[in-house]
């Protein structure tokens, strides 16, 4: 749900030329957080700006075009009525422009970490440690009652955004999604400590491009693939209970909400539209 959730925020808490505007910058923005990370030689800033620019441009023209379309399957898919399984279809459909996006990034990591001196994947990893302490931190004084009042007001938010406000049955169904669906943040703890464990010692060895391949692919393409039984089963248990919400909510949406949801859908899906042929140097 995690992942869902991020694809889900990409373009939610930005307007219509605010997105705009950050997607035609992704380039530089995507090179500075990388420059932040590691110091590069000139030769390696050039490499990453090439492949930067071809890896959005497969983005822009080919991924941009198929999230219109989607929008517009969901449209149609909320005016017939939605169903438990159609949501679940189009969660489905969500992780697989994740997975999409990933892949794409590997290609380029397969390619861009073996040119990383010593000293260049020491620096990487002094700044995962850095990260990942401020992590821990926050997980050991974490409250959890405010975190589960937390994600109660982020589904709210993010229904609202969509649909406008919401009625008190609508709010009342959140409440009863709360008590079925699980936090999971130890489970994500762990999940956290293995994948920053895993990572550093791939990041330490020296190995032919098609093992470091494989080796990316299963930390970031395939994590379901390192998670206990259990902790898969809680998180397919949560994506089943938050698409029976998102079912109860809809069908009681008054026709201004059905309305305020279709104007969200057809702008996004312009915006996308409108990116996927623009030129950008």
């Amino acid at each position: 749900m995690h992942r869902i959730f991020t694809l889900i925020s990409v373009g939610l808490l930005l307007g219509g030329c605010t997105l705009k505007t950050a997607y035609n910058q992704l380039d530089w923005v995507m090179a500075s957080y990388i420059e932040d990370v590691v110091t590069l030689s000139d030769s390696q800033e050039a490499e990453l700006e090439k492949r930067l620019k071809s890896t959005l441009k497969w983005h822009r023209q080919s991924q941009l075009p198929e999230y219109a379309n989607w929008l517009k399957t969901i449209r149609s898919d909320v005016d017939k009525g939605l169903t438990v399984p159609i949501v679940e279809s189009h969660f489905e459909t969500l992780e697989l422009f994740w997975r999409r996006m990933v892949n794409r990034g590997i290609q380029d990591m397969v390619v861009l970490l073996p040119d990383l001196n010593l000293a260049q994947r020491q620096e990487i990893l002094a700044k995962l440690n850095e990260n990942n302490s401020e992590f821990l931190e926050s997980f050991k004084n974490v409250n959890h009652e405010e975190l589960k009042d937390e994600r109660y007001y982020k589904i709210e938010e993010n229904f609202e955004r969509w649909l406008g406000p919401l009625s008190q049955q609508q709010l009342d169904m959140i409440s009863d999604y709360m008590k079925i669906s699980s936090a999971l943040y130890q489970e994500r703890y762990q999940a956290r400590l293995y994948w920053h464990n895993k990572f550093s010692a791939l990041l330490l060895t020296d190995t032919d491009k098609t093992t470091l391949k494989q080796n990316l692919e299963s930390l970031f393409l395939y994590p379901e693939r390192h998670r206990t039984d259990k902790y898969q089963q809680k998180i397919q248990q949560n994506i089943h209970a938050f698409s029976v919400l998102v079912v109860n909510i809809t069908s009681v949406m008054t026709q201004a909400q059905k309305m305020h949801l279709f104007d969200e859908l057809d702008d996004f899906q312009q915006i996308f539209t409108e990116l996927s042929v623009e030129t950008v140097d």
